[in-house]
């Protein structure tokens, strides 16, 4: 290999690569090139397209020591191929993290990095409880953390994370279980397609946090109105409470008009009887969709009846936008209502 590559080409070359560099490739090039440190580093900041994959899901099948860039990049490390100057780059510029990490003498410059490690941004529900461990050498707060199982918090004992995102539809999973010790969090994120249950508190599967540490509590995904107000009502205590999608059902079947208006208020009700408890901020978007018969000039006369105080216009389907604010509590609710085809 030419000894003077340029580093930031030698990092789109092997990000490029259809498979990622073995181990014994890897300490190949840190010896055939005197640039290859400085490549190594810059693969940690690169943004450009990655052609190969790496499944850490299964890397627990695989003895080899595994490095992702936050882009994607993949690097592999043995006890019998490795580079320690390499591994203590790594350690002090990983970004991300979501496997397995092997608590030996081989792997110790790896962790060296990582003791001076300012640019970590989360770690995934597949990250052992070794890599966590080692981070609070030297931390005492994680930044994020992805989590489908709250026994992995368990042995963080003082530390702090700072934001925990619970993946709902595998907390709720029988392989999960609770975590023995109260952890401190921050801020907690829960990332569900349609919320029934309150995903942090089940049978044996509880999630048990210092709530004098808590803050923020944000849910991304679907949640219906009685859910909504249980969830806010059981973390009344945060600083800021925000629910994105709050899924107003509706009556199957062919009902008058103002029947359904009726049960799209007796919802919003409910939800703001909820938000405003609280004494921290809430802010909740309800929404409420379905396909009515009649025309779009028909349905836009009606919400115009019905909805008093909703703003009411006509792009590819009826729309109403109602917001509701009193002092730090907002609730914005939006109607699209399309003609049945």
């Amino acid at each position: 290999m030419n000894s003077t590559l340029n580093p930031n080409l030698l990092v789109e070359v092997i990000a490029l690569r259809r498979e990622y560099l073995l181990p014994q490739k890897l300490c190949g090039l840190f010896l055939a090139d005197r640039n290859f440190s400085e490549a190594f580093a810059l693969a940690f900041h690169h943004q450009g397209n990655v052609r190969h994959h790496f499944n850490e899901s299964r890397s627990f099948r695989n003895p080899n020591f595994t490095v992702k860039t936050k882009s994607g990049i993949v690097f592999q490390f043995t006890k019998e191929y490795h580079v320690p100057a390499l591994l203590r780059i790594a350690g002090r510029l990983i970004q991300v993290h979501d496997g397995d990490c092997p608590d030996e003498k081989w792997v110790e410059p790896f962790f060296e990095g990582l003791d001076e490690n300012k640019c970590l941004e989360s770690v995934g529900s597949n990250c052992s409880s070794v890599f966590i461990e080692k981070y609070f050498r030297s931390h005492d707060v994680l930044p994020r953390v992805e989590c489908c199982n709250f026994a992995m918090l368990n042995g963080l004992k003082n530390k702090t994370i700072d934001t925990l995102l619970v993946q709902s539809y595998s907390v709720m999973s029988n392989e999960s279980s609770g975590n023995d010790e109260q952890v401190r969090v921050t801020n907690i994120e829960i990332n569900c397609y349609n919320l029934r249950v309150n995903p942090l508190k089940g049978r044996g599967k509880t999630l048990k946090f210092d709530k004098k540490f808590f803050k923020r509590l944000t849910i991304f995904g679907k949640i219906n109105p009685e859910n909504a107000a249980r969830m806010i009502a059981c973390f009344r205590m945060a600083e800021e409470i925000e629910l994105q999608q709050v899924i107003i059902p509706f009556q199957l079947g062919w009902k008058p008009m103002q029947e359904h208006f009726d049960r799209l208020k007796s919802h919003v009700d409910k939800v703001w009887q909820a938000v405003v408890v609280p004494s921290g901020i809430v802010n909740v978007t309800a929404l409420y969709t379905r396909d009515l018969p009649g025309t779009l000039m028909d349905m836009a006369t009606a919400c115009k009846t019905h909805l008093k105080g909703y703003d009411v216009f006509t792009d590819n389907a009826t729309r109403a936008i109602l917001k509701k604010k009193q002092g730090n509590k907002t609730l914005e609710v939006r109607v699209a209502l399309f003609e049945t085809r």
